[in-house]
């Protein structure tokens, strides 16, 4: 039994690997901007932040699947010489967050302030809170739809193109994140929420 894999088996571990190890930790470093730029404003709005990061991610999770589905279909595809017909999970995954998505998403829009206050009864945590977490659930919607062309992009051997679009817009998210106009507290949450959203 071969315990170490081959020479090109390793080689195209890594050339699928590497790109989607970049583009993951990308979203750590939005993450961390998010942090940096906000801690600024005191504890409350940093403990604001981090709570509606969390909660946010824990939605944004449920999309995630779409990434593992188009993947293993596209790659099925490709693998098997269908490369007209490439597109079709990517496009049923599309379809179905343009769909679905949108509902939850506005049932916890509109019941942000509740949901907050299951996490903290800091009212100055919740006051700052709620702007944020409102643009991270629409923001989850476009996590659906990267990770649905994250899939699509590594089932067909194209690992970069996702690495290279989350580098390239976290550098992007970096002025919004950075600025230092002038603005009160409750504006500086969503300005924060914008930047991850963009990235």
């Amino acid at each position: 039994m071969r315990l170490v894999p081959q020479q090109a088996h390793t080689a195209r571990i890594l050339r699928l690997g590497l790109p989607i190890m970049a583009g993951s930790s990308s979203y750590v470093i939005i993450g961390l901007a998010d942090l940096l730029f906000v801690g600024q404003f005191g504890t409350a709005a940093l403990a604001a932040i981090g709570t509606g990061s969390f909660v946010g991610w824990v939605f944004a999770s449920a999309f995630s699947g779409f990434q593992i589905a188009v993947q293993a279909t596209a790659s099925r595809r490709k693998g098997a010489g269908q490369l007209d017909s490439l597109a079709i999970p990517l496009n049923a995954a599309l379809i179905l967050i343009a769909l679905g998505a949108p509902i939850p998403a506005l049932l916890l829009f509109a019941h942000t302030g509740s949901i907050f206050a299951l996490m903290s009864n800091d009212a100055e945590v919740i006051t700052h809170g709620v702007a944020y977490l409102q643009w991270i659930w629409w923001s989850s919607l476009l996590f659906g739809i990267t990770s649905a062309f994250n899939g699509f992009w590594n089932g067909t051997d194209r690992p970069t193109y996702h690495s290279t679009t989350c580098l390239c817009l976290a550098w992007a998210q970096y002025p919004p994140s950075a600025s230092r106009a002038p603005g009160s507290v409750r504006l500086q949450h969503p300005r924060s929420a914008c930047s991850t959203m963009l990235s």
